[in-house]
């Protein structure tokens, strides 16, 4: 072993020990005396997780069961048929958003050797094992991750096998059914017949977008949740784990978000909170307006007294409630007529459109406008569909509002149905050759005339009902959030505080860990005095990062890191 001598060289070994305040059997602090437990917001936070988690377990128990019988249904119906010569191989695709990839057990000894891997051996062990009429299921549990050459050949020589064995493939797909037809060829995706199993991207259906959660993400943070989901990760667990972030934000420290609640429970929530409480609740922005606006304030000159203002809160806070029921209904009643027209121009899911109401004025949209004219196009058949479809949905609520629009649409809806295809007699109307118009007035009698051109029955019914939901329905029901009094205490939307605490912010973690080490290594030799205090207890790499940040233009890095990195790897070396 031998010894060198190095001078005026610092070294960094790059692990920096320290003795930490946890020992192995040190019991935890429990979280039962905590002393926001019984806070007014955190009360509230925690009932309204509690629902949150319980309608997400809930709906994923169901799908899983839903999901596992159509799988047992499909591969005994391919086993109930007889091998024909068809070279197509049955195939299932589970959309699925919450895709868990497992590392191979070391521990499990494989009996074939790879060279003995083929399609042969795979056949006489099967015939050997199995009963011929019996499936063999093969399951891809992340398509994408596939290559594409392998998938190709891999169900080109599945296909040849078909006369002898009965394959059932089943891929697991993490984004949309197309890109199965994307990824292969014609002549591949020629021997597969496909059948969509179950999506499982719904859990946001019960959980979001349900009447029964007072929480409400709105603006940018549902957007920002939904694109982690669909370009990062694909986890439902991760979306609610966020969302929880979300609410965490919004309830923490602020006790007149006590008022997020269910509507039986208002007036009893109101009743709880002091003078302090109601002064914020006064200063919240949409309550301000509201004051400034109502006659019932504007007509008194003195101050209105806090009894009389928690008396004002209550119809306000159950009609945001209200408000919520009928946007949800309405909501899902735009998204059942608009996501299976041609083109999709809003949108195939119901979060595109609830991200859209928030982020941008859809209603004013060319693309709305564009789905207003393809429903025009629609067949008498097409639009009863869609209409009955929409009127099982106003079935699920009770409020008068939604019943008033389900009265009115049941009276179109016969109107259509008993509307006659026939084109009625043509406009009379002509232009005299005596008339002195000028080009811009002939324009318009044109206009006019052609929009008086005769129409069918069924033709006026429709223009009607379309006219109907635009007007009385989605421009009256599908106002933002942000415009209800007092949506403040239910509504969350700071988009950049979601996105630290979601995202984080890796510069501003790296420059706090540099210039302030003592913030992660928690040791007193890092203690600085003020911010450009460089001690000479600090790492190395802190002070050479402190130093840089002074004098950054007369320094030479590329020397510098040959003096610390270069001796650094000698002495370890």
């Amino acid at each position: 072993m031998t010894t060198r001598r190095m001078e005026n060289v610092s070294v960094s070994k790059g692990i920096f020990a320290h003795k930490g305040n946890y020992k192995i059997g040190k019991k935890r602090k429990s979280t039962q005396n905590l002393e926001y437990c019984n806070e007014p917001w955190y009360v509230a936070y925690s009932e309204t997780w509690r629902r949150i988690e319980q309608a997400a377990e809930n709906v994923r128990s169901e799908m899983f069961q839903q999901v596992m019988s159509n799988l047992k249904s499909f591969v005994l119906a391919i086993k109930a048929n007889p091998l024909t010569t068809s070279h197509e191989i049955a195939t299932a695709i589970l959309l699925t958003v919450n895709i868990r990839k497992t590392r191979c057990n070391d521990d499990d000894a494989s009996e074939v050797r790879k060279s003995q891997c083929t399609m042969r051996v795979l056949k006489d062990w099967f015939a050997k094992h199995h009963d011929p009429e019996d499936p063999l299921v093969i399951i891809l549990p992340d398509f994408e991750s596939f290559s594409t050459d392998v998938l190709h050949d891999f169900i080109l020589v599945l296909s040849s096998y078909r006369s002898t064995l009965k394959f059932v493939l089943i891929f697991g797909v993490a984004t949309t059914l197309h890109v199965v037809h994307r990824s292969l060829t014609y002549d591949v995706t020629s021997k597969l017949i496909v059948q969509a199993i179950k999506t499982l991207s719904d859990v946001l259906d019960a959980t979001v977008f349900s009447s029964n959660i007072p929480f409400r993400l709105i603006g940018r943070v549902f957007q920002l949740l939904t694109d982690i989901f669909l370009f990062y990760d694909f986890s439902v667990d991760n979306f609610l784990q966020n969302y929880k972030i979300c609410m965490i934000q919004h309830f923490y420290d602020n006790n007149i978000t006590f008022l997020c609640c269910q509507p039986k429970d208002i007036k009893k929530r109101i009743s709880r909170l002091n003078d302090e409480n109601i002064e914020e609740i006064k200063n919240l922005p949409s309550i301000v307006k509201y004051l400034k606006t109502s006659s019932e304030v504007t007509n008194r000159n003195d101050n209105l007294s806090n009894e009389k203002f928690k008396e004002m809160l209550e119809p306000l806070l159950k009609n945001f409630h209200k408000y919520m029921d009928v946007f949800l209904i309405v909501l899902r009643c735009l998204h059942c007529l608009v996501a299976s027209l041609p083109g999709s121009p809003i949108g195939k899911q119901l979060r595109e459109l609830y991200t859209k109401i928030y982020t941008s004025n859809l209603l004013a949209s060319l693309e709305y406008k564009e789905c207003l004219k393809l429903l025009g196009f629609l067949s008498k058949e097409e639009l009863l569909t869609k209409l009955e479809s929409i009127m099982k949905i106003l079935d699920t609520s009770e409020d008068p509002i939604v019943k008033e629009i389900k009265s009115t649409l049941d009276s179109h809806i016969n109107t259509i149905r008993e509307a006659s295809l026939d084109v009625t007699g043509a406009s009379s109307e002509v232009i005299s050759m005596d008339e002195k118009l000028s080009r811009i007035q002939l324009k318009e009698k044109l206009l006019r005339m052609s929009q008086k051109q005769s129409r069918s029955a069924y033709k006026e019914a429709q223009l009607d009902l379309i006219n109907y939901l635009d007007r009385k329905v989605f421009s009256v029901h599908l106002i933002r959030p942000n415009h209800v009094t007092g949506y403040e205490i239910f509504c969350y939307r700071d988009e950049n505080q979601a996105k630290h605490h979601i995202r984080g912010s890796l510069r501003a973690a790296i420059h706090t860990g540099l210039s302030d080490p003592r913030m992660y290594l928690d040791c007193d030799c890092c203690r600085l005095a003020n911010d450009s205090d460089i001690p000479r207890t600090l790492p190395d790499l802190s002070i050479i990062y402190k130093l840089h940040l002074e004098s950054r233009k007369l320094i030479n890095m590329y020397d510098w890191l040959q003096v610390t990195i270069r001796p650094m790897l000698m002495f370890t070396g």
